[in-house]
Formats: structure tokens, sequence, C-alpha cells
């Protein structure tokens, strides 16, 4: 059972001592013994390995250094078929060159929802990311996204984000616009045309 365990831990150095048992449990023959009838799963090494080979963590973005860049293009940047992994953090990082209205998304299907946090530059939280995706006004400048489970989700997800650049409005328009900077700092601009007396 030892030897199983460092195989599959050198599979994924990231697996937790509970992911790398859900895995060889997940992945044993199940048997029947003969004399008391009860079934049991047996070690199935060639199985364990193929499983936990589909779960690694490719990407081993799981601190703010090691974020995985979200390139945005028109618009638009997406990640897909991600390795969700219970207890263990990913970061993705994404750059906006100007104050744009941004629209954040975690694609999981799963029932539970991990948890899913917005960062500035300097690491400080600037709110969550709930199901269902959230929109700000976010300031030129990078921002992190970390997304963390409990220990019992498992399976794979998908991040967008969506960046409009703000238009400033021209004379005699009027527009209040409220937006965090890059050091989670909240401010309010309202530009108004001026008015001839």
């Amino acid at each position: 059972m030892v030897g199983a365990a460092v195989l599959l831990k050198q599979i994924d150095p990231s697996f937790t001592p509970q992911q790398i048992i859900q895995i060889l449990r997940d992945s044993g023959t199940m048997v029947t013994d003969a004399t008391t009838g009860n079934s049991f799963p047996l070690l199935n090494l060639d199985a364990a390995i193929e499983l936990a080979t589909s779960q690694a963590d490719a990407l081993m973005n799981h601190a703010f250094g090691s974020a995985t860049p979200i390139a945005i293009t028109g618009g638009h940047g997406q990640l897909d078929n991600l390795t969700l992994l219970g207890g263990v953090p990913d970061y993705y990082s994404f750059t906006l060159a100007r104050i744009s209205d941004v629209g954040l998304a975690l694609n999981y299907g799963g029932a539970d929802y991990p948890g899913v946090e917005l960062y500035n530059v300097n690491g400080t939280s600037i709110g969550s990311i709930p199901a269902g995706g959230v929109s700000r006004q976010l300031a030129a400048g990078t921002y992190y996204i970390r997304v963390l489970s409990p220990a019992h989700l498992a399976g794979t997800y998908g991040v967008s984000v969506d960046a409009t650049p703000v238009q400033i409005p021209g004379a005699n328009a009027a527009v209040a616009k409220i937006a965090y900077d890059s050091s989670g700092n909240l401010h309010m601009a309202y530009y108004d045309g001026a008015t001839p007396p």
C-alpha cells in the first residue's frame, strides 16, 4: 500500500494523503470473500495509476507567483478543461490595459461550488466570484483569480474573463462610475458636460 501511495505521489506531488487514499479506493477491483460473502476493493495498481494520471494537475499553479495567465484577446479570455483538486488552490492572472467593465465566471458542473476569489496585484482580496459569475469595473493593472475547493471536490472546470474598456462620455453627458483600483481602493467618478449659463 505504501509503495502504491509513493507511485501516485510521483505522478502529482500536490496529491494529499486523503486524495491518494480515495484514488486507491476508487480504482480498486471489487472482490467477494467466498467465506464471509463480504465485498471489498482489492488494490489494482494499474487502474490507480491511470486514475491518478487523469486527475493530475499539470499546471502546478498553486501560488500567486506561479499563476497561469489568461490572455485576453478581443475582449475575451478563457481557459477550459482545468483540473480541480480538492483542497489545492489554483491561481490565474489577467491584465487590463485600461479601466474596463469585466465579467468573471467559473464554469463548474458539480453540485457544490468551489471558493473563487478575485485579488489585486498586491494580493489583497477585492471580492468573491459566485456561481453564475460577477461583473465589476476594474482599473488598468494585473489581477488574480484563486480557485480553492473543499477536499471532497474534484473534476474539471473553466475560467472566463470578458473585458470591455470603459468609454468616457462626451460633452453634456452624465454618468457615474464606481471602480476598484489596483490597490483594492474603491473610487467613484461623476462626469458631466459643462452647461453654459
